[in-house]
C-alpha cells in the first residue's frame, strides 16, 4: 500500500508542474520522457527537485524498514499469520468474528467433554486442526476497576489442544441471542435478557476477556469439594434426596432443603406408583433371587451388547447386572452367577422369580434348576408387578443411566458403562425398608466411599514406559466411565486411542501392561451398500443361530448338522488341514461356525449353510500373516462390465465355484483348534495347509 501511495503522489506532483520539454506539433499520446525530466520533478517529502520521493534521505531515515512494515501488517490480522512467535496466556479468551464455534486449548476448563472428533479449518486452505471433543466451560472473569467479576458458563465449546489461543465465536453468541455493543476501548456482551455477561478489552489489536479458570474438582488427583451436597448427588448417580439424608453416616454432607436437580426432573418423570403385592420375605442371602432381562436396545453398547440382565438378591437388595449380545446367553450367565456367589457366600440359591419370557422358561433352564434343587417361581402372565423388585431395579438403573448420559453429554453407545456405574453406586446406597446398605448387609463391613467420582469427569492416567517412547509425555487424558468389576480401579475411556481401559484407584493412575498377543490387528471388511429388506432381516434374526449351541438347541438342528458335515467333507476333500500334535510355543487360533440361510422369494428355506472360520481375530501382522485382502469384485466394476457386455451384445456366463476360498495356498504356518462340536472326533489340534 505504501508503494502504491508513493507512485500516486509522484504522479500527482508531476501533473502539477509546468512541462516545457514537450515537442511542438506532436500528439501528446506519442510523447516520450527525456533523461533530464527527473530533475524537474519535485519530492513530496522534502519538496526538493533533485531526486524522487522513493530515493529521499529523510524518508528512509524516518520510515520503518520493509520487514517492520510486514510485521505490523501481519499483526493486524486475527491470528491468521504471524511473523514471530507470540506468547499468549492460557487464561485469556479472545473475541473472534471469524471463528465458527467456541474453541479452547486447555482441558482443565471443561466441566464435561463428549469425545466427538471434528476438523477445524484455518484461514489457509491447506491447514486444519482436529477437535478432540465438545463440552461446557465454566470460568470466572477477572475483576477490574471498570467491571466486577462475572461467572460464565459457555456451552458447545470445542477442545482443540493445537490452538495458540482460546477463541470466543461472535457468530455463536449472536445465534444464542446475545448482543454485542462497542464502548470506548472495550466491547460489552449482553445475553438475550439484556444482562451483562462479559467485557472484552482492547489489547494489542485484539479484544480479550481475562478469566480465572475454574478447575474441574472431579479429576482423580485432587478433590476439594468434599462437603458439597450437589457434588455427592452427582457422584451417587443422582440419588434420591430422601436417601441422600440416610448417607450421612457414610459421607460428610449438609442437610440442604429444597434442593432441585434439573437433570433428575427431566430423566425421572414417571407414572403413579403401583402398590406392592409381594408377600414373601427372605431371611438370608441368596434365599430368593429376582431376575429380569431388558432389551433389545436399538443402540449397541460400546462393547456390542443389546441386552442387560438384572439379578436382585431379595434379602440384601444387591443388584447384579450382566450385558448380553443375545437372549441365548442367559443360561450360561446364570450358571456362572450361581457357581460364583454360592462359593463366595457359602449359601445356596433356593428360589428364583422371573417372568414368562422364553429366555427364562425353556427346557434347558428348567432342567438345570430342577437338578440344582432351585424352585422356579413364574409371575402371573401380563402382570409385570408380580416381579416388582426386578422391574423396580430396571427402572432405577434406567433412570440413573439417562441422568448420567444427559449430564455428561456422552454418546448413547456408552449406556452399558453408565448402567455399570449405576450398579456399583446402587449397592452402596440405602434401600427402602433396609436399615443398612446392601453391600454392608452382604459383607458385614461398612464401606468407604471416598473413591467415588462423578461419571463423565475428566481423568488423567499414567501410561507405562512399555507403551510409549522416551519422548512422549507419561500422562494421558481420558473420561471416567465408572468402576472396574473384577479389580479395584476405574474404567477410563482413552480419547486418543478411542478405547476403554482400567486404572487403579490411586492418585497416580496407571494402566496394566498389555501383552503383544492381546493387540488386535483387525482389518475392516468392506460391507455391501445394498439396503436389506425389513421382512428378510426379521426372518434371519429369528432363525439363523449365532453359535454352535444355539444351532444344537434349535428346531432345525438336523439341517444345520448336515450343513456342518458338508463343510467338513469339503475341507477333507481339498486337503485343507492336517491333524497334528500341539507344538511348543505355538499360537492357537479358535474356530467358529458361521451359519446362513438361503431362501426363495416367498421366504421359504431352500438351503442351510455352515462355514468354518477362524475366530477372535488375534493374529498379528508380520508374525501370523503378512497381508490380508478380500478379492471380491466392486459392485461398480461389476455393473460396468455388464453394461459393456450389453452394449457390445456379448454373452455373459455365470459360474458358482463351491468353496472357492479353499484353492489358495498359505505361506504362513497356522494352527487352529478343532471346530465346536467336533473336538473329540477330529483331534487336539489342526494345521492348515490351504
Amino acid at each position: 500500500m505504501d508503494e502504491i501511495l508513493l507512485i500516486l503522489r509522484e504522479e500527482e506532483a508531476t501533473l502539477n508542474l509546468p512541462i516545457k520539454t514537450r515537442m511542438d506539433g506532436i500528439n501528446e499520446a506519442f510523447y516520450c520522457k527525456r533523461k533530464n525530466e527527473k530533475q524537474t520533478r519535485l519530492c513530496y517529502i522534502c519538496r526538493k527537485s533533485n531526486h524522487l520521493a522513493k530515493d529521499c534521505y529523510y524518508r528512509n531515515k524516518n520510515s520503518p524498514s520493509t520487514s517492520q512494515r510486514n510485521n505490523s501488517s501481519r499483526n493486524g490480522h486475527v491470528f491468521t499469520a504471524s511473523h514471530r512467535e507470540e506468547k499468549l496466556c492460557d487464561n485469556i479468551l479472545i473475541l473472534d468474528s471469524g471463528a465458527s464455534c467456541h474453541m479452547a486449548k486447555e482441558s482443565m476448563w471443561f466441566k464435561n467433554i463428549s469425545p466427538e472428533v471434528m476438523d477445524i479449518y484455518l484461514a489457509d486452505k491447506n491447514s486444519k486442526m482436529v477437535s478432540q471433543g465438545t463440552g461446557n466451560v465454566s470460568a470466572k472473569t477477572v475483576s477490574t476497576k471498570h467491571c466486577n467479576s462475572i461467572n460464565l458458563t459457555i456451552t458447545d465449546v470445542s477442545y482443540v489442544p493445537q490452538l495458540r489461543c482460546n477463541l470466543l465465536s461472535v457468530t455463536c453468541l449472536m445465534d444464542k441471542g446475545c448482543k454485542i455493543k462497542s464502548e470506548n476501548n472495550c466491547v460489552l456482551i449482553y445475553d438475550k435478557n439484556d444482562k451483562l455477561i462479559a467485557k472484552a478489552f482492547k489489547n494489542n489489536g485484539r479484544l480479550e476477556i481475562k478469566l480465572e479458570p475454574m478447575y474441574n474438582s472431579e479429576c482423580f488427583i485432587s478433590d476439594q469439594s468434599t462437603n458439597n451436597y450437589e457434588i455427592w448427588h452427582n457422584r451417587l448417580c443422582h440419588l434420591n434426596c430422601k436417601y441422600m439424608l440416610k448417607m450421612k453416616d457414610y459421607i460428610d454432607i449438609d442437610n440442604v432443603n429444597n434442593f432441585t436437580c434439573e437433570t433428575c426432573d427431566i430423566s425421572k418423570v414417571t407414572r403413579k406408583t403401583h402398590h406392592s403385592i409381594d408377600i414373601y420375605q427372605s431371611s438370608q442371602i441368596l434365599e430368593l433371587l429376582h431376575a429380569d432381562l431388558c432389551g433389545p436396545i436399538n443402540i449397541e453398547s460400546h462393547g456390542g451388547a443389546k441386552y442387560f440382565m438384572v439379578i436382585v438378591d431379595d434379602f440384601s437388595g444387591m443388584y447384579f447386572t450382566y450385558f448380553l449380545k443375545n437372549k441365548y446367553e442367559v443360561f450360561n450367565i446364570f450358571s456362572q452367577f450361581k457357581a460364583k456367589y454360592e462359593n463366595l457366600t457359602d449359601k445356596r440359591i433356593k428360589k428364583i422369580r422371573t417372568d414368562n419370557g422364553l429366555e427364562f422358561v425353556n427346557e434347558q433352564i428348567d432342567t438345570y434348576l430342577a437338578n440344582s434343587g432351585i424352585f422356579h417361581e413364574k409371575t402371573i402372565p401380563y402382570n409385570s408387578e408380580s416381579n416388582g423388585k426386578a422391574e423396580r431395579a430396571n427402572r432405577v438403573l434406567l433412570e440413573r443411566t439417562r441422568s448420567l448420559l444427559y449430564e455428561s453429554k456422552l454418546p448413547l453407545k456408552f449406556w452399558a458403562e453408565a448402567i455399570n456405574c449405576s450398579i456399583q453406586v446402587s449397592n452402596v446406597t440405602p434401600r427402602k425398608r433396609k436399615e443398612k446398605i446392601p453391600l454392608e448387609i452382604r459383607t458385614g463391613n461398612k464401606p468407604k466411599l471416598n473413591y467415588l467420582k462423578k461419571f463423565g469427569c475428566v481423568a488423567y492416567f499414567h501410561v507405562p514406559k512399555v507403551l510409549r517412547n522416551k519422548f512422549e509425555v507419561p500422562g494421558r487424558r481420558g473420561i471416567m466411565l465408572g468402576y472396574a468389576r473384577e479389580r479395584r480401579g476405574y474404567r477410563i475411556y482413552d480419547i486418543k486411542n478411542q478405547k476403554t481401559t482400567s486404572s487403579p484407584r490411586t492418585g497416580r493412575i496407571q494402566i496394566p501392561v498389555l501383552e503383544l498377543n492381546d493387540v488386535q490387528n483387525q482389518i475392516p471388511v468392506r460391507r455391501s451398500e445394498r439396503l436389506k429388506s425389513k421382512l428378510m432381516s426379521v426372518h434371519l434374526v429369528n432363525n439363523v443361530p449365532n453359535f454352535y449351541f444355539e444351532a444344537e438347541n434349535s428346531a432345525n438342528w438336523k439341517n444345520w448338522k448336515l450343513a456342518m458335515e458338508n463343510e467338513l467333507d469339503s475341507l477333507d476333500k481339498h486337503k485343507v488341514w492336517e491333524i497334528v500334535q500341539k507344538p511348543a510355543k505355538s499360537k492357537l487360533i479358535k474356530t467358529k461356525w458361521v451359519y446362513s440361510l438361503k431362501q426363495d422369494d416367498a421366504g421359504k428355506n431352500i438351503k442351510y449353510k455352515a462355514r468354518l472360520v477362524a475366530a477372535d481375530f488375534n493374529q498379528i501382522k508380520n508374525i501370523n500373516y503378512s497381508e490380508s485382502y478380500s478379492p471380491v469384485v466392486n459392485i461398480e466394476s461389476f455393473r460396468l462390465l455388464i453394461a459393456l457386455a450389453a452394449k457390445l451384445k456379448l454373452n455373459v456366463n455365470f459360474f458358482d465355484v463351491k468353496t472357492a476360498y479353499l484353492y489358495g495356498d498359505l505361506e504362513e504356518t497356522v494352527y487352529v483348534l478343532p471346530p465346536p462340536g467336533y473336538e473329540k472326533l477330529i483331534g487336539e489340534m489342526i494345521k492348515f495347509v490351504n
